[in-house]
C-alpha cells in the first residue's frame, strides 16, 4: 500500500512521542540550507556559548522560506584534544536548530574549547565555522569523529599549501610549521585495524583541488609547495615511515580482506612518503616491490613512485613493467598513465615519445585517455605550464583526434574549462590554443560546444 509523506513523518512521529511538524518543511523547501557558527568564550563564568544561523540562499526567489528543523550533533574538545561532556536536553550531543538563530550555552567550561560540528552527518548542510590553524590541528589529532577528522586534516593541508604559496610568490622561503605533521604522526599511530582510515589522513590535497581554493591559480608555485609539505612530513616522520612499511608483511599470500586492503593503502603510502627524500636504499626497496608483489596495487604503487622519480631505477622499473605485462592491454594503459602524469621536468616530452611508441594507437580510445588524457586532466602543473606548452599540446591532439573520434576530442577539450582562473600569461596561452582548436577544419559538433562555450 502506497502511503504519502505525511503519513510517514505521522507514524515516525507517534512512534517516537516527538513533534516533527517543523522537521518536515525539509520535504517542501527547496536549496540547501547554510550553517553560520559563532563562539563566544566568558572568561569570568567560565560559559562557552555557540550560536547558530540558518539561511538558504539557494532556495527559489520570492519564496517565504521558514527556518528548518536541523539537528546538529557536536562535541567539544579541551585544550589537550580529550572530550568534554556536552548533554543537551534529551538527546546527548544532538542540538535541535529550529530558530533562523539560536544560540546553546556550556557550563562549568575553564578553557575556551575547540567544537566539533555536525558529527556523524546529522545533517545534509553546508557548515561553516572560522577554525583557527591550532584548532584544525587539534581536531586533525584527536576529532572522535572520522569524517571531522579527515576534513581538518584537508583543510590544515590546503592552510598550510596556500600559505606556502604566497611565500614563493613572495620569494620566501615558506614556514610548513607542525600541524599537518603532527596531524600525520597521529595517523601513523593509529590501530592497524584502522590503516585505510589512517591513509586518506596522510593524501594531501590534490593540486586540481588546491587550485579551485585560488582566486588566481598558480600551477607552478602549487607543485613546489604541496611538493615541498610531503618532503617536510617524509622527513619529520622518515623512521615512522619506514617502520610502518616494514612491519606490513607483503610475502604472504594475497588477501582481499578489506583490514588487507587498507594494510596495502597504508603500506604504500609510507612507501610514497619515504621516495620524496630520494634516498637509494629506498629507491631499490620500491624496485624489489615492484618486481616481487603479489597483486597490482603494490606493483603500480611502487611504479608510480619511480615513475614520478629521477632516481637511475626509473628506467629498470618501467622497462620491467612493460615486459612483463605488454600482452595485458589494460595494464599497459596503466603503465601509458604513470608515466603522463609524473611532475619531472620533461614529461612532455616524454609523452611526445610515447606516441611513437608501438604500443600507441591514436585510434584506440583506451589508449588516448591514458596517455593524452591523463597528460591533459591528471597532469596539472604541465598541462599549465607557463609557456603554454601544454595547451598547445593539447590543442594539437584535439584536432588530431576529432576526425577518428568527436567524443574523445570533446572531452579532452574540457580540460580548458577553467582557464579564466589562471593568470593572464596563461590566459593567453590558453586562448590561442582553444582558437586553434575552433578554427579546425570541419571540426566535429561534440568538440565545437565544448570550445564555444569555453570561449564565451
Amino acid at each position: 500500500q502506497a502511503v504519502r509523506t505525511e503519513e510517514f513523518v505521522s507514524a515516525m512521529s507517534d512512534a517516537n512521542s516527538f513533534d516533527l511538524t517543523q522537521f518536515s518543511l525539509w520535504y517542501h523547501q527547496a536549496g540547501t540550507p547554510i550553517i553560520n557558527v559563532e563562539s563566544q568564550y566568558d572568561i569570568s563564568s567560565n560559559e562557552y556559548t555557540l550560536t547558530f544561523s540558518q539561511e538558504n540562499v539557494g532556495a527559489e526567489p520570492d519564496t517565504n522560506n521558514l527556518p528548518l528543523h536541523i539537528p546538529i550533533k557536536l562535541g567539544l574538545l579541551n585544550d589537550n584534544g580529550e572530550e568534554i561532556p556536552v548533554p543537551i536536553d534529551d538527546h546527548q550531543e544532538v542540538f535541535a536548530l529550529r530558530d533562523a538563530r539560536q544560540s546553546i550555552t556550556f557550563n562549568n567550561i575553564s578553557k575556551p574549547p575547540v567544537p566539533s560540528l555536525l558529527r556523524d552527518f546529522s545533517a545534509p548542510v553546508i557548515l561553516k565555522y572560522d577554525y583557527s590553524e591550532s584548532d584544525l590541528a587539534l581536531l586533525a589529532a584527536h576529532d572522535a569523529d572520522p569524517f571531522n577528522r579527515w576534513e581538518a586534516s584537508q583543510k590544515l593541508a590546503v592552510g598550510t599549501i596556500l600559505d606556502a604559496i604566497l611565500a614563493f610568490q613572495g620569494k620566501r622561503l615558506p614556514d610548513y610549521g607542525q600541524g599537518v605533521i603532527n596531524a600525520s604522526r597521529m595517523a601513523l599511530e593509529m590501530p592497524r585495524t584502522e590503516s585505510a582510515y589512517a591513509t586518506e589522513i596522510l593524501t594531501l590535497p590534490s593540486a586540481s583541488y588546491i587550485a579551485e581554493q585560488m582566486e588566481t591559480v598558480d600551477p607552478e608555485a602549487i607543485l613546489l609547495a604541496r611538493t615541498g609539505l610531503k618532503t617536510q612530513i617524509a622527513s619529520s616522520l622518515e623512521d615512522r615511515f619506514a617502520e610502518v612499511y616494514m612491519a606490513t608483511d607483503n610475502g604472504s599470500d594475497y588477501d582481499p580482506s578489506a583490514s588487507s586492503a587498507g594494510a596495502r593503502s597504508l603500506r604504500n603510502i609510507s612507501l610514497s612518503y619515504m621516495m620524496e627524500l630520494q634516498k637509494s636504499e629506498v629507491q631499490n626497496l620500491c624496485l624489489n616491490q615492484l618486481q616481487n608483489s603479489n597483486n597490482m596495487t603494490d606493483c603500480m604503487a611502487a611504479l608510480g613512485a619511480l615513475a614520478n622519480s629521477e632516481s637511475p631505477q626509473r628506467h629498470t622499473a618501467l622497462e620491467w613493467f612493460y615486459d612483463k605485462w605488454k600482452a595485458e592491454q589494460l595494464v599497459i594503459d596503466k603503465w601509458f598513465s604513470v608515466q603522463a602524469t609524473a611532475t619531472l621536468p620533461n614529461t612532455l616530452a616524454n609523452v611526445r615519445e610515447l606516441m611513437k611508441h608501438p604500443d600507441f594507437d591514436i585510434k584506440n580510445p583506451n589508449r588516448v585517455r591514458s596517455l593524452i588524457g591523463a597528460f591533459c586532466q591528471g597532469n596539472h602543473s604541465h598541462f599549465n605550464a607557463a609557456d603554454g606548452s601544454g595547451y598547445y599540446f593539447a590543442a594539437e591532439q584535439i584536432c588530431a583526434i576529432d576526425p577518428l573520434n568527436s567524443q574523445i576530442a570533446a572531452r579532452l577539450a574540457r580540460s580548458f574549462d577553467r582557464w579564466r582562473q589562471f593568470s593572464e600569461q596563461h590566459q593567453s596561452h590558453a586562448k590561442e590554443a582553444l582558437l586553434t582548436i575552433k578554427t579546425a577544419k570541419d571540426l566535429s559538433k561534440d568538440t565545437t560546444e565544448v570550445v564555444a562555450r569555453a570561449l564565451s
